[in-house]
């Protein structure tokens, strides 16, 4: 009988690991990254109403550089939980002069000093693309990803090249999405282009 019980221990404890270890990779910056991002497709007043309206996020004072070559013409910045749960959202809306004419250039990103070891492979599982380019220092232990990509009809994200940028921007969009983990926290951008 003390057998039966031991294996039948065991093996409840072996089963409740994998449940253990999703709730321990609970990555809330990437969870809003999703969301409020990803879902918008940076789409800027989508992307102000869903953090307007998603649980716990609150107007900030968040500083960041803007994008280069841009005139910045709409801006917001929230934020949520607090201390080194804190999660910061930075979307902003503006022009760029080319010789094209005039591109929309819309951001948006989500920063946290919390890390969640194994963001890119998150990533990756979320966006089934492969990445335009990867970059791993070992001496900072930063790694970073990048995904160039365009939507087709039906919405389905669609991995492109460099070569491809021009003619996506203006066919509804390029999107441009960046990936930063490392000791110091995490940083993830969607930068989307379009006339």
């Amino acid at each position: 009988m003390t057998r039966s019980y031991l294996l039948l221990a065991v093996a409840a404890a072996v089963l409740a690991l994998p449940l253990a270890a999703t709730a321990a990779d609970s990555d809330p910056a990437f969870d809003a990254f999703r969301a409020i991002c990803g879902d918008t497709n940076d789409n800027f007043p989508t992307v102000v109403t869903a953090a307007a309206t998603a649980d716990g996020w609150q107007d900030a004072n968040v500083m960041g550089d803007d994008f280069p070559g841009v005139s910045v013409t709409d801006k917001a910045a929230r934020a949520k939980g607090e201390g080194t749960q804190m999660i910061t959202l930075r979307a902003t809306r503006g022009l760029r002069t080319a010789k094209e004419g005039d591109i929309t250039v819309s951001t948006c990103v989500i920063s946290s000093a919390n890390v969640t070891p194994g963001l890119l492979g998150r990533v990756q599982a979320w966006l089934k693309l492969t990445p335009a380019s990867t970059d791993s220092d070992k001496d900072t232990g930063v790694d970073k990803a990048s995904y160039l990509l365009t939507l087709d009809a039906g919405g389905a994200r669609q991995a492109i090249t460099q070569a491809d940028v021009a003619a996506a921007v203006g066919k509804g969009g390029a999107h441009l999405l960046k990936f930063r983990e490392g000791a110091d926290g995490e940083v993830l951008e969607y930068d989307r282009f379009s006339k």
